[in-house]
């Protein structure tokens, strides 16, 4: 692992557009924010702090080790909620092998970047993940559209004043708004 953190330190000047691809995630956050998705929101909005800390913070080891875990935790939960919305009938089979494409290929984008990356010495393997950033926006954008609880638990008991806040806010102040905000993002629901 040395000897990726110190090539690391060698394209330090290109990572910094790493750090402006993960404000992409803030797409994701707002869309399931608008969606009433508050389960994909808190996951996104996960996402988006580890990884502005770990690429705005590059030399902080912990923010690192945060960012590589947690994100590899969120993809093998989301792995496995698409097999139970499979197994379950939830979702279609064009909904699954579109969610199931944009998965493999993350996978894919990473696997060749880190190949990339640790057998050359190569500024691609930025691109490549800013890729990943961008094809994960999208499978969060197109989860928003299925019609599971990513986390099971957020409509136990402590939730329901944050679920009650979230919806006296959106019914009171953001009514019209939204409702535009759906015409123009409707063709991402289908």
């Amino acid at each position: 692992m040395y000897d990726y953190e110190k090539k690391l330190k060698l394209h330090q000047d290109q990572c910094i557009y790493l750090y402006y691809s993960s404000h992409l995630f803030f797409i994701s956050s707002g869309y399931a924010f608008l969606r009433k998705r508050y389960d994909l929101f808190c996951i996104s909005t996960s996402i988006l702090t580890t990884s502005l800390l770990r690429w705005g913070y590059m030399d902080n080891k912990k923010y690192t080790f945060i960012d590589r875990h947690w994100v590899k935790f969120v993809f093998f939960r989301f792995f496995y909620s698409l097999l139970l919305c499979c197994f379950q009938f939830k979702i279609n089979t064009f909904q699954f092998c579109w969610l199931f494409g944009i998965m493999s290929t993350v996978v894919c984008l990473y696997t060749i970047e880190i190949l990339l990356f640790v057998l050359t010495d190569s500024k691609i393997t930025i691109a490549l993940h800013m890729l990943v950033h961008f094809y994960t926006v999208i499978g969060f954008l197109l989860s928003c559209s299925l019609r599971h609880d990513f986390i099971p638990r957020f409509r136990s008991k402590p939730f329901k004043k944050l679920r009650h806040y979230f919806k006296h806010v959106y019914n009171k102040k953001y009514r019209r708004p939204v409702e535009k905000n759906r015409a123009m993002f409707h063709f991402l629901v289908l």
